[in-house]
Protein backbone atom coordinates (compact mmCIF):
# COMPACT_ATOMS: atom_id res chain seq x y z
CA UNK A 1 0.00 0.00 0.00
CA UNK A 2 2.84 2.83 1.18
CA UNK A 3 6.62 1.80 -0.38
CA UNK A 4 9.31 4.06 0.08
CA UNK A 5 12.64 4.02 -1.26
CA UNK A 6 15.67 6.09 0.07
CA UNK A 7 12.77 8.95 0.58
CA UNK A 8 15.09 12.36 1.60
CA UNK A 9 13.99 16.17 1.42
CA UNK A 10 17.12 18.32 2.18
CA UNK A 11 15.84 22.53 2.71
CA UNK A 12 17.85 25.39 1.74
CA UNK A 13 18.26 28.39 4.11
CA UNK A 14 20.78 31.40 4.89
CA UNK A 15 22.89 29.15 6.45
CA UNK A 16 23.13 26.28 4.35
CA UNK A 17 21.22 22.83 3.20
CA UNK A 18 19.43 21.22 5.89
CA UNK A 19 18.44 17.57 5.82
CA UNK A 20 14.72 17.46 6.93
CA UNK A 21 14.64 13.28 6.16
CA UNK A 22 17.26 11.56 5.17
CA UNK A 23 16.89 8.21 3.93
CA UNK A 24 13.61 7.17 4.62
CA UNK A 25 12.69 3.42 3.50
CA UNK A 26 9.56 1.85 4.93
CA UNK A 27 6.82 -0.48 3.37
CA UNK A 28 3.58 -0.50 4.88
CA UNK A 29 0.69 -3.71 3.74
CA UNK A 30 -3.06 -2.92 3.99
CA UNK A 31 -4.59 -2.52 6.75
CA UNK A 32 -1.53 -1.86 9.01
CA UNK A 33 -1.36 1.14 11.14
CA UNK A 34 1.90 2.56 11.50
CA UNK A 35 2.69 5.75 14.06
CA UNK A 36 5.63 7.86 13.55
CA UNK A 37 7.08 9.18 17.02
CA UNK A 38 10.18 11.29 17.47
CA UNK A 39 11.35 14.06 19.17
CA UNK A 40 10.84 17.64 17.72
CA UNK A 41 12.80 18.50 14.02
CA UNK A 42 13.16 14.47 13.30
CA UNK A 43 11.26 14.98 10.31
CA UNK A 44 7.70 12.87 10.86
CA UNK A 45 5.88 16.23 9.44
CA UNK A 46 8.07 15.97 6.26
CA UNK A 47 8.20 12.76 5.86
CA UNK A 48 4.07 12.55 5.70
CA UNK A 49 4.01 15.59 3.63
CA UNK A 50 5.99 13.90 0.95
CA UNK A 51 3.79 10.65 1.27
CA UNK A 52 0.77 12.60 0.96
CA UNK A 53 2.29 14.54 -2.05
CA UNK A 54 2.12 17.93 -0.10
CA UNK A 55 6.14 18.15 -0.26
CA UNK A 56 8.01 17.31 -3.41
CA UNK A 57 10.87 14.98 -2.42
CA UNK A 58 14.76 15.88 -3.06
CA UNK A 59 15.18 12.57 -3.97
CA UNK A 60 14.09 8.65 -3.43
CA UNK A 61 10.93 7.02 -4.55
CA UNK A 62 7.58 6.45 -2.64
CA UNK A 63 4.46 5.17 -3.76
CA UNK A 64 0.44 4.93 -2.33
CA UNK A 65 -1.67 2.66 -3.61
CA UNK A 66 0.06 2.08 -6.05
CA UNK A 67 0.89 5.40 -7.43
CA UNK A 68 4.03 7.24 -7.36
CA UNK A 69 3.79 10.10 -5.29
CA UNK A 70 5.96 12.56 -7.82
CA UNK A 71 4.13 11.38 -11.02
CA UNK A 72 0.95 10.47 -10.08
CA UNK A 73 0.09 13.13 -7.45
CA UNK A 74 -3.51 13.19 -7.82
CA UNK A 75 -4.27 9.29 -7.81
CA UNK A 76 -2.35 8.99 -4.57
CA UNK A 77 -4.62 12.01 -3.44
CA UNK A 78 -7.62 9.86 -4.52
CA UNK A 79 -6.61 7.16 -2.45
CA UNK A 80 -6.22 9.08 1.41
CA UNK A 81 -7.02 11.50 3.67
CA UNK A 82 -4.68 13.52 5.61
CA UNK A 83 -5.02 15.46 8.44
CA UNK A 84 -1.89 17.55 9.43
CA UNK A 85 -0.69 18.70 12.85
CA UNK A 86 -1.70 22.38 12.26
CA UNK A 87 -5.56 21.75 11.30
CA UNK A 88 -7.70 22.93 14.30
CA UNK A 89 -9.68 19.86 16.34
CA UNK A 90 -10.42 21.77 19.61
CA UNK A 91 -13.61 23.29 20.72
CA UNK A 92 -13.49 26.42 19.55
CA UNK A 93 -12.74 25.13 16.01
CA UNK A 94 -15.31 25.82 13.57
CA UNK A 95 -16.01 22.14 12.98
CA UNK A 96 -16.38 21.97 16.90
CA UNK A 97 -19.00 24.80 16.98
CA UNK A 98 -21.01 23.66 14.13
CA UNK A 99 -21.35 19.82 15.46
CA UNK A 100 -22.40 21.48 18.74
CA UNK A 101 -21.27 19.86 22.13
CA UNK A 102 -22.13 16.74 22.97
CA UNK A 103 -25.76 16.78 25.22
CA UNK A 104 -26.43 20.03 22.91
CA UNK A 105 -28.73 19.70 19.68
CA UNK A 106 -26.48 20.06 16.25
CA UNK A 107 -25.98 23.99 15.53
CA UNK A 108 -26.49 24.81 11.58
CA UNK A 109 -23.83 26.92 9.81
CA UNK A 110 -26.23 29.51 8.47
CA UNK A 111 -27.23 30.90 11.42
CA UNK A 112 -23.90 30.88 13.10
CA UNK A 113 -24.51 28.39 15.54
CA UNK A 114 -27.11 29.57 17.62
CA UNK A 115 -29.47 26.69 17.81
CA UNK A 116 -26.66 24.77 19.62
CA UNK A 117 -26.97 27.04 22.15
CA UNK A 118 -30.63 27.10 22.41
Amino acid sequence: MIHARDLARTFKTKAGSVEAVRGLSLDVAEGELVAFLGPNGAGKSTALRMLTTLLPPSSGSASVGGHDVVSDPAAVRRQIGYVGQGTQLGPLSPGARRAGKPGQGAAHEHDGGSEARR
